[in-house]
C-alpha cells in the first residue's frame, strides 16, 4: 500500500493542475508584451487537428445563428443557454487523472459547485481520507494542502496575468458548469455577443470583446446545442488551454458533464487532467461550504514555491 506521503504528494500535485494555468498566462503575458502578437487557431481536440489542418468559415444560413423577428429565437447560443442548469447547488463524485510527461497520477475525490459562490474540489485517499481540498470563489483561489498544514489563498484581483487573459471565476464556472459566458460581463450571453464560425459540422463561437492576452474560443457539439469544447489561447501561440467535454449525463432534466479532459501546454511543456463524475445530484439546500482554517494550524504559502517544490 502506498505510504500516505506518497498519496499526499500525489493529491497537491493534482490540486495544482489548475494553477499551471496562471503560471501559463503570465509566460504569455511576458512574451506579448516582447512585441509576438500573432493569434493562434484553435485545435480542434475530438478530431485530434492541428491548427492549421482546421479549416474555419463564417457561418451562413441557419448556423450564423440569426432569430428573425417575431419567431422563437432558435439560435446557437439560445439553444446552449436552454440547457442552463437552474439549480443553485450540485455535488457529486469523482476519478482524476494528471498526465505530466511521467507516469500518471490519480486519485478519487469529490465536487461540489453553488452557483455564483464557490467551486470545492476534494481530493481523498481510498474514498476516506481527505489529502487536500480546491475552492474557486469570485473572490479567490484557495488550496489546502492538508498533510504539510499549509494552503495558498491569492486575490484575483492580485494576479494581473488572468484579469488580462480575461480569465476569472466567472470564466472557469462557466466550464465546469458547461455554459457560455462573455469575459468581463456576469450577464446572459446573448448570439450578437459572439462571432460565428463554421469547424463542420460544429460552430465556433469566439467573444467580439478583445482580450490582450488571451482568445476565448467555445466549440459548439455536432447538434450545435451543448458546449463540446472551451479553449483558451494565448496570441502569440506560446500556451493555450483546451477543455473537452466527451460525455454528459441527465441531470434535473438538463444535460450536465460526466467525462471532462483538460489540456495545458506551456511552451514546449504539456499537462492534461480528466475528471470523470459520478453520483452527480442536486443539492438546493447547500449551504455555506467555503473552508476556514483554524488560527495557528497551517501556514500560509505562496504559490510558486510549491510549485518550486513539486517540480513544476
Amino acid at each position: 500500500m502506498m505510504k500516505r506521503k506518497a498519496l499526499c504528494q500525489w493529491a497537491l500535485i493534482l490540486l495544482m493542475a489548475p494553477a499551471l494555468l496562471l503560471v501559463g498566462c503570465r509566460s504569455s503575458k511576458r512574451a506579448v508584451q516582447e512585441g509576438n502578437s500573432a493569434t493562434a487557431p484553435a485545435t480542434d481536440a475530438t478530431t485530434g487537428a492541428s491548427p492549421s489542418a482546421v479549416t474555419v468559415q463564417p457561418a451562413t444560413g441557419e448556423d450564423s445563428g440569426k432569430a428573425k423577428k417575431g419567431k422563437k429565437d432558435n439560435s446557437v447560443v439560445a439553444r446552449i443557454n436552454a440547457n442552463r442548469q437552474t439549480a443553485r447547488g450540485i455535488r457529486g463524485k469523482m476519478n482524476l487523472t494528471l498526465r505530466t510527461g511521467s507516469s500518471p497520477l490519480s486519485a478519487s475525490g469529490s465536487i461540489k459547485m453553488k452557483r455564483d459562490e464557490i467551486i470545492q474540489i476534494s481530493i481523498t485517499a481510498l474514498g476516506l481520507l481527505e489529502l487536500g481540498r480546491m475552492e474557486l470563489t469570485p473572490e479567490y483561489l484557495f488550496i489546502q494542502d492538508r498533510y504539510h498544514k499549509r494552503y495558498i489563498k491569492a486575490n484575483w484581483n492580485d494576479i494581473p496575468s488572468l484579469q488580462s487573459a480575461g480569465i476569472d471565476f466567472t470564466a472557469l464556472q462557466a466550464f465546469f458548469w458547461n455554459e457560455l459566458y462573455v469575459p468581463g460581463s456576469r450577464a446572459l450571453p446573448t448570439d450578437d455577443d459572439y462571432e460565428h464560425k463554421s469547424v463542420s459540422p460544429k460552430i465556433c463561437l469566439q467573444p467580439k470583446l478583445g482580450q490582450q492576452v488571451m482568445e476565448a474560443l467555445f466549440y459548439t457539439n455536432d447538434d450545435k446545442e451543448l458546449v463540446q469544447q472551451t479553449s483558451f489561447v494565448a496570441r502569440n501561440g506560446k500556451m493555450r488551454f483546451d477543455g473537452l467535454c466527451r460525455s454528459w449525463t441527465r441531470l434535473d432534466g438538463k444535460q450536465f458533464p460526466a467525462d471532462m479532459y483538460m489540456a495545458f501546454s506551456v511552451g514546449d511543456k504539456g499537462y492534461t487532467l480528466e475528471l470523470t463524475f459520478t453520483r452527480l445530484q442536486v443539492d438546493e439546500a447547500m449551504g455555506d461550504i467555503a473552508t476556514s482554517l483554524s488560527d495557528g494550524k497551517y501556514t500560509r504559502v505562496e504559490l510558486g514555491e510549491i510549485l518550486k517544490g513539486l517540480h513544476l
